[in-house]
């Protein structure tokens, strides 16, 4: 087993080489903006990026809130913008699949109609929430409005028609969804209220 090791690269380092006495493995890295610096663990034969998210003391959060992970500013001024919506308690509680696959392609559609520069809203692994990435910068609470309201129609308003990507051709496991659990959870959360902080209750 090899052991860990760290290394800071820079763009100069790109391609990285390392030959481990069982091979010769070939990284290629290349940061978002020149000159940054990024942590990089060696771990057996791979390189493992630092992620912020694996930092985050989850313990400690009290959702449902609105985190902003990350702002990425690249090298001509646009900003890319990196929010946890954490619906659930981590380690608690966890939106089953159906009910989550329904919420992430309603907010899709839902997010995009209150606010602007949404790029993707893809659910987290753990299902206790989603990653929202966005071109510029959006207040927490302008985010939780927005999720508040998205999350307010799917309880209230939606219908089974209403949600989008729900066959065979539109969607890449069609049968694994639940708009009844969609709108069980959407109220569960609405009713804990959702916070614009992560660590303490300030509901929007």
């Amino acid at each position: 087993m090899k052991s860990l090791q760290s290394r800071v690269v820079t763009r100069k380092h790109s391609p990285l080489h390392q030959k481990w006495c069982g091979g010769e493995c070939f990284f290629i890295y290349q940061s978002l903006k020149l000159n940054s610096l990024i942590t990089l663990t060696i771990k057996g034969d791979f390189y493992y990026g630092k992620v912020e998210s694996f930092t985050l003391d989850h313990t400690k959060v009290k959702a449902p809130y609105v985190r902003l992970i990350t702002e990425e500013h690249g090298e001509q001024g646009d900003v890319i913008s990196n929010y946890d919506l954490r619906l659930v308690q981590p380690n608690e509680n966890a939106i089953p699949t159906a009910g989550l696959h329904t919420i992430e392609h309603l907010l899709a559609g839902l997010l995009r109609d209150r606010m602007t520069g949404v790029i993707d809203c893809s659910p987290f692994g753990c299902r206790t929430g989603f990653h929202l990435i966005t071109w510029g910068e959006h207040s927490t609470t302008e985010v939780a409005k927005a999720l508040k309201s998205s999350l307010e129609e799917i309880a209230n308003v939606t219908k089974w028609e209403d949600v989008p990507g729900t066959d065979i051709t539109s969607c890449g496991n069609y049968r694994d969804h639940s708009l009844f659990s969609a709108k069980e959870w959407s109220k569960k959360i609405l009713n804990e209220g959702i916070s614009d902080e992560p660590f303490e209750r300030n509901e929007i």
